[in-house]
């Protein structure tokens, strides 16, 4: 069922995120809360913060003064076409399979660290803008490193786990700004969908405009927050490293029919290179649940909702197919047929293709000649491929639709779809 979305600002449950208040004396009592709201929410509002009111109060201003300028002023920033990178400014109009669009201005830059920072796409309609974004930077930095600290201390590990895990000083923070115009036809219009951050960690301030919502129980729960509050939302990485016991916050935005509406994330994220996945102290008695990914790789397979899980199969499971038994030997028996038909059908497959490094070939088509009847098409001049298998005994169709990643010449993603066949 498609996801309807609200004619104005308003969710289904009266309960708010949680708040912690970080002037509390009794530093034990903060950091039990934050973990907490972690565990539960992947959200929360953290007051009496320590970053000044003026400098937040400052920063907006100059962000709004920006998407005020005339299109033309704002296209001097803008993220070139051809550019890999999501910095620079955006007009993001989108429209999903259900229906369901997207509409918003975005204006990324990296703020920190100070050899990550591309000043061409900082904006230069005011001579304050630099300052008072390196500032806040700054205070971003402390303020992510001091709840990353009770976030390790939360897990048994020691003060600078999660920060190191995320690459130390190498962490990198990329300043967003978001414009939701308005919108006086609200139905099946978002400013966000449904989502989680892709990020390690998400440190977000907005305007009076209301519109952000947590997902909690089922329900769509409000965020409220003030001038002084700073949303807080647990993102992928995060949760990735704590081995699950840390939550993403699910989240989405919507828009306002007579009002515009601005907010500032500031997203914590691993280097494009850094490898992220469980700490190892956490899967020492406990098997790790996610599969280690270079950030990279990581961001193409979720910005291109590819799966993610698909290839957290260890190698040794897929050599063992005969041992295997239901849905898993089906499973197992997919990703041989896709081995062997890429391996025999396309020689541009061939060097993209990760999993057959350890791959016994001789022993899959005596396999797949018991489960399957094949038909495949291969498409050498794009490098993609499409098979589909009949399993004799369950009479279930599965068709496979191969896809290279752009970026990555030795990796594959396999996108799978079942339908019972008549």
């Amino acid at each position: 069922m498609a996801e309807s979305v609200p004619s104005k600002f308003q969710g289904t449950s009266p309960v708010d995120i949680p708040i912690v208040d970080l002037s509390n004396p009794n530093e034990d009592l903060v950091a039990r809360a934050v973990v907490k709201a972690s565990e539960t929410w992947g959200m929360f509002q953290v007051v009496n913060h320590g970053v000044p009111i003026e400098l937040m109060r400052r920063l907006k201003e100059l962000g709004t003064e920006f998407f005020e300028l005339p299109e033309k002023e704002k296209e001097a920033v803008a993220r070139p076409a051809d550019s890999t990178d999501l910095e620079g400014y955006t007009t993001d109009y989108k429209k999903d399979g259900e229906g369901r669009k997207t509409w918003a201005d975005h204006l990324f830059h990296r703020v920190w660290p100070p050899s990550r920072i591309n000043y061409r796409f900082w904006p230069k309609n005011s001579p304050d803008y630099r300052e008072v974004n390196e500032e806040y930077a700054k205070e971003i930095k402390k303020l992510s490193e001091k709840i990353m600290g009770w976030l390790s201390e939360g897990l048994g590990l020691h003060r600078d786990a999660l920060k190191e895990g995320l690459g130390g000083e190498k962490v990198e923070y990329l300043m967003k700004i978001i414009f939701y115009p308005p919108c006086p036809k609200l139905e099946l219009l978002y400013g966000a969908p449904h989502h989680t951050d892709l990020n390690g960690i998400t440190f977000l301030i907005a305007d009076e405009v209301d519109g952000l919502q947590a997902y909690q129980d089922n329900k769509w729960v409000d965020v409220k927050y003030d001038d002084s509050g700073i949303v807080v939302i647990i993102a992928d990485q995060i949760k990735r490293m704590s081995n699950g016991r840390y939550k993403s916050g699910e989240h989405r935005a919507t828009m306002d029919m007579v009002r515009t509406r601005l907010s500032w994330p500031v997203f914590a994220e691993p280097n494009l290179d850094h490898v992220v996945g469980p700490l190892p102290e956490l899967v020492v008695d406990d098997a790790p649940k996610f599969k280690p990914y270079v950030y990279r790789e990581y961001k193409f397979l979720k910005m291109n909702k590819l799966p993610l899980e698909i290839e957290t199969t260890p190698l040794p499971l897929l050599l063992d197919a005969g041992k295997a038994r239901g849905r898993r030997r089906r499973e197992i028996c997919y990703i041989f047929l896709m081995v062997s038909l890429a391996l025999s059908q396309s020689s541009r497959l061939v060097s993209c293709f990760a999993l057959t490094q350890s791959v016994s070939l001789d022993l899959v088509p005596s396999k797949l000649e018991q489960t399957f009847v094949v038909s495949a098409q291969v498409f050498k001049t794009t490098g993609t491929a499409s098979f589909t298998g009949v399993s004799r005994k369950s009479c279930t169709r599965s068709t496979f639709h191969l896809l290279p990643y752009s970026e990555f010449a030795l990796h594959m993603c396999f996108r799978l779809s079942q339908e019972r066949v008549a």
